[in-house]
Order: C-alpha cells, then structure tokens, then sequence
C-alpha cells in the first residue's frame, strides 16, 4: 500500500534509457534540499486520503508530488523544459497498463523563490489506492523483516 512513488521512479528510470528528453534528467526521490541547479525529476509521496470505506477495506485518493528542475535558469527556456517534461511523464504514466485507470492530474504549476524567479515546475497526481484489511504487514515474513530493520538501522545510525 502508498508505493506509488516507487513505482513511478522504477517506470521512469526505465523509459529513460534512450529517451531523446529524460536521459537528460536525474530521476530519483526526494531528499533534503531540491537542486536547482540540476535537471532532476524528484518523485515523492505527498500524502493518502481517505474518500471510501468497506468493512473489508478502504479506497484512498492517493497524492505523489513530481518536482522538476532545469539548469536552465531563464524563465522563457526553463518553462519550456517544465511544460515538456510534464507532456512526456503523463504520456508515460497514461500508458503505463497499472497506472492509466488510476491517475488524476490535480495541478500543474510553476513554482518561483522570494526574487520571482522561476524556481521549479510541479505536477500534482492523484492515484485511486485500495486498502484490503485482510492484507496487514506480516511480521512472519522473515525477509520483509529484515528489510524493514536495515532500513530503520541504516537511518539510525546515520
């Protein structure tokens, strides 16, 4: 449940290779401190609401935030690159068989920093996600575990 975002990177990361655009990009999650001084196509997950429930589940409207960036620093130019990209990452994820009866544009827009210059682009997406109660994490599954467990110590110990 909510891996949308993960989704997306790994789809994008494959239609990258060889693609006349996006092999122009770095395409990756999110961090700390957005670059905007790089071409980047950050995918995170913003946040999951609750629109429907069930005694067996519930149906959440899904919010993954696609932050764009371009080396570019002119308005004209960079504002280009934006609208383009967003054409191609919604051709891509239209396509795509998981994600095309999914997917809702919630906005696109252009964002600017505290002297109007035009920072980033960004593209607001909605995904329809089914929450089955009966699918819970299962703490008997040694290697989810595992996983889980790296992840946390891996951050810990940072």
């Amino acid at each position: 449940m909510f891996n949308y975002s993960k989704y997306i990177v790994k789809l994008l990361k494959r239609e990258q290779e060889g693609h006349p655009v996006l092999k122009h990009f770095l395409i990756k999650f999110p961090n700390f401190q957005v670059a905007q001084s790089d071409n980047c196509i950050y995918v995170g997950f913003s946040e999951a609401k609750a629109i429907n429930q069930t005694h067996h589940s519930q149906t959440y409207q899904e919010l993954i935030d696609i932050v764009i960036t371009s080396k570019n620093q002119d308005y004209y130019e960079s504002a280009k690159v934006y609208d383009a990209v967003v054409d191609i990452l919604l051709e891509i994820l239209r396509r795509d068989d998981f994600l095309k009866d999914k997917m809702n544009v919630i906005s696109y827009m252009y964002k600017y920093n505290q002297n109007n210059t035009l920072e980033f682009g960004e593209l607001l997406l909605s995904f329809k996600n089914v929450e089955d109660y009966r699918d819970v994490f299962d703490i008997n599954d040694d290697k989810l575990v595992k996983d889980i467990v790296y992840s946390i110590k891996g951050y810990a110990d940072e």
